[in-house]
């Protein structure tokens, strides 16, 4: 009788440390990128790739190259490096289909739409694979990729991940499923890859000099971010404050001449700056006396939260999503969009007084809170086990 009995409680230990072991298995989450240069997307990948979780593993396919890649660092999450020649590639998706069959993940999670049509490929040929895609940019074109993400989205993926409730309401509003949709925003924080040196050149580009105010937007050359208000703004302001510079850092492109041609040659030359592309731009925030987001479309605002966490104060326009990171002003100064006058006055009341530090502090702690790493794996964990 005591054998049997002994017999029936290792049984039961064998089933129950079975369901545990069912329970605590990592997910296996393979995760696809399309390009990896610098970028927000990019960025984010690596901060999550870099800050590894014991209840899901990453396989992190990379279809291109890109120098963000070296970055990633070695973990428990992986790199496959399988890169396409083409944007449809056969032999791509060969490749890709016999790394499913033998990792078996839980999921595909995609980033961009052709990400998405290789990972709905894949569930025709292993259904029991689930999708989540997540939109990080706003598309308001009609094209082939808006109409392939909303069907997949709509029709087969378990979850659409959004940046922001900003992001939320303007895709609800174009048709995409309300009730699959989960707000993630970003993993923000402050890096340390800029030396003294970097810094310093820097400083001698613009030819920063001690007790001048330096005005800085952080933001590529295209037509959303707006960047010839903040030019006319600081044009009304430069005979009042003779020793404010403006910086522009970014990628360049025509966008940028409608900001050019707001200033004489010699201006450019002693007050206005477009130096391009930076890397590790942000690290250079904590030069600027004032920083400024005068966008007029974002779904999320990476430079906005740097600023913060480097305490530097911070001007953005007041589209939907800044209302939203800024808690409706209550941790950095909005002014109406595309607003020259309106923002001029708001540099000019910022560059006449000392910056409140207490607030800065303040802020700076809730984009801390808000938008650190630890958050976002807990809050990736729990969609993953749904």
């Amino acid at each position: 009788m005591s054998g049997m009995i002994e017999a029936m409680e290792n049984s039961l230990f064998i089933k129950r440390t079975k369901n545990n072991l069912r329970v605590t298995r990592p997910k296996k989450i393979l995760h696809l990128r399309s390009t990896f240069h610098a970028g927000g997307t990019e960025n984010l990948i690596v901060r999550f790739f870099n800050t590894p979780s014991s209840s899901f593993e990453i396989t992190l396919v990379l279809m291109k190259p890109g120098p963000l890649m070296h970055s990633l660092a070695p973990s428990s999450n992986r790199v496959v490096r399988l890169y396409r020649k083409q944007k449809f590639d056969l032999r791509f998706f060969g490749k890709l289909a016999r790394l499913v069959a033998a990792l078996r993940p839980d999921y595909i999670h995609t980033h961009q739409p052709i990400e998405l049509l290789y990972a709905f490929l894949i569930k025709c040929f292993f259904p029991g694979v689930r999708l989540i895609h997540q939109v990080h940019l706003y598309n308001p074109k009609a094209d082939w990729g808006f109409f392939l993400e909303k069907f997949i989205v709509r029709y087969l993926a378990r979850r659409l991940v959004v940046v922001s409730c900003s992001l939320e309401e303007q895709l609800a509003g174009r048709g995409y499923p309300l009730k699959k949709m989960t707000v993630l925003p970003n993993i923000v924080q402050r890096t340390h890859h800029l030396s003294r040196a970097d810094k310093a050149r820097f400083r001698r580009r613009i030819n920063l000099q001690p007790g001048e105010a330096l005005i800085g937007m952080i933001g590529n050359f295209v037509p959303e971010k707006d960047q010839a208000t903040l030019a006319r703004a600081f044009r009304m302001i430069m005979e009042d404050f003779p020793n404010a510079k403006l910086v522009f850092i970014g990628k360049e492109s025509p966008d940028q001449q409608a900001c050019r041609q707001a200033f004489q040659p010699e201006e450019l030359e002693k007050r206005v700056y477009f130096i391009g592309p930076w890397r590790h731009a942000s690290e250079l925030l904590p030069l600027f006396t004032l920083s400024v987001f005068s966008s007029r479309q974002e779904t999320f605002g990476m430079a906005a939260i740097e600023s913060l966490l480097y305490e530097v104060p911070l001007i953005a326009s007041d589209i939907p999503v800044m209302r939203e990171l800024s808690l409706d002003g209550r941790y950095f100064e909005l002014f109406e969009t595309g607003n020259a006058a309106g923002l001029a006055r708001c540099l000019r009341d910022r560059l006449s007084r000392p910056p409140d530090r207490q607030q800065l502090e303040q802020a700076r702690k809730y984009a801390e809170k808000a938008f650190n790493a630890e958050t976002y794996i807990h809050q990736l964990d729990q969609l993953y086990h749904l």
